[in-house]
């Protein structure tokens, strides 16, 4: 355990699992930590085209927004597809994993397992997105608990993707194989939510006009799709696209940081009011 500058206790290189690249980094601010007062935990998942990336990647955000809201902080590390073995559906059921030791560690800790936040960059914004909207991932326990999710700089069509960026098989067949079967099934947008009662968190898109690595269709597309679960589910989705920045360099806009904390302290004081 490192005691940082900016007030922030580090535990380092957890492991939630066996594998190597199956650790996560909690972030806990020091004057919370004193005073035992639990707050809620923001998870942030990191993206890399499936094939690389690592949770450093979203330590200065991840960092910032901690010291901003006094909120707990995960970052976790997923088997990515470097290697022959590491395959669909190992990452999405990685990150399920960790979120499951988080909820079940949060009195070790010291955070709320009932206000859990995802925050997801590119391939990490899909990895969210697979958890709530695909049911073979989606858990009653842990839906329960998210309060929320971003998504910046989102995949989550596959297919549509890889029409629009053919050479992207170099990231996508090392992760999911050459079946484009397999490519529609692991997208989170073409999973229909039929069960009225099922909880969808509320949910932020972010997608920048200047990024060159993803277009824009991708968000614009899913917005649409969650804006139509959330009509009959009693939730809410909003589409931000006025946030510049590149595919990575968004990561370190100010205006990033500022969007994600004020919807994550909106939800949050949406939540203290009604209980």
């Amino acid at each position: 355990m490192n005691q940082e500058k900016c007030e922030l206790i580090l535990h380092a290189d957890i492991p939630y699992s066996s594998h190597p690249q199956q650790t996560l980094d909690l972030y806990i601010h020091s004057l919370i930590a004193n005073t035992k007062l639990l707050t809620p935990i923001i998870i942030m998942i990191h993206g890399g085209a499936w094939i690389t990336g690592d949770k450093e990647d979203l330590k200065p955000l991840g960092k910032f927004i901690s010291s901003l809201t006094n909120f707990a902080v995960a970052l976790i590390n997923y088997r990515i597809s470097n290697t022959p073995e590491i395959k669909h559906p190992m990452h999405i059921n990685d990150v399920a994993a960790a979120i499951s030791w988080i909820y079940s560690n949060c009195d070790k800790y010291g955070y709320r397992n009932d206000s859990m936040y995802l925050v997801g960059h590119s391939v990490g914004a899909f990895l969210s997105a697979q958890l709530i909207f695909i049911p073979e991932y989606r858990t009653k326990e842990l839906l329960n608990s998210i309060r929320g999710v971003v998504g910046i700089e989102g995949i989550y069509d596959i297919p549509t993707l890889l029409e629009r960026w053919p050479d992207y098989t170099r990231y996508v067949e090392p992760a999911f194989g050459t079946d484009p079967k397999v490519y529609k099934s692991a997208s989170p947008q073409y999973h229909s939510i039929k069960d009225e009662a099922t909880i969808i968190p509320p949910y932020l898109i972010i997608h920048s006009l200047e990024d060159e690595l993803v277009d824009i269709g991708q968000a614009n597309d899913f917005y649409k799709y969650v804006e139509q679960i959330c009509k009959t589910n009693e939730s809410y989705v909003e589409l931000e696209t006025g946030i510049k920045g590149t595919h990575d360099g968004i990561l370190n806009k100010r205006e990033l940081e500022q969007r994600i904390v004020e919807f994550i302290l909106l939800r949050q004081a949406k939540l203290s009011f009604s209980e």
